[in-house]
Formats: C-alpha cells, structure tokens, sequence
C-alpha cells in the first residue's frame, strides 16, 4: 500500500466496477430480479463506505507495525467481501 489515497482510489472503482456489473446484468436478464440486484447494489454501496471510513481512522497510530497489521486486515477484509459479493452476483445471473 503505497498510501491512504490509493487505497481510497482502489476501493472506489471496485464498488464503482461492481454496481456497474449489476445495472447490466440487471439490464440483460428479466425483470424478475430488480429488487435482488437493488439490494446487491445497496450492500456494494454500504460496504464501500465502511471500508473508505476504515481506511480514514486506524487503529494504532502511534505504533507503526500495528498500523501496517491494520491495513493488512482491511484490504483482507475488502477482498473477502468483493469475492463474496462476486459470487452473489454470479448466482443471480446464473438463475
């Protein structure tokens, strides 16, 4: 991680990538689905803020290994829950 920038950077244009996925798939599969994908939307939308305000406050400051464990976890944290969300977005298109 290079700084607090880029990872804020990073974390905006993976939800940006994700809600975009789910307007086209929503868009290219029937109606049927809206509320399933408006609430995938809504969760991609949550976690993106609580990631962005993880990022702003960590833990530790005055103590630089735990600042770097800090932000091993987040960006863990962050790709647990895109493959998560990737999954959910896979299942919907697939049904």
């Amino acid at each position: 991680m290079a700084n607090k920038r880029d990872l804020k950077k990073e974390i905006n244009f993976l939800a940006e990538e994700l809600v975009t996925n789910c307007f086209l798939s929503s868009a290219f599969i029937s109606g049927d689905k809206d509320e399933e994908f408006n609430e995938l939307i809504g969760r991609i939308l949550d976690m993106q803020g609580e990631f962005i305000s993880r990022v702003s406050h960590p833990n530790g400051t005055k103590n630089p290994k735990l600042v770097k464990s800090y932000y091993k976890t987040l960006i863990a944290e962050f790709d647990k829950n895109v493959g998560e969300i990737l999954i959910e977005l896979d299942n919907l298109n697939q049904k």
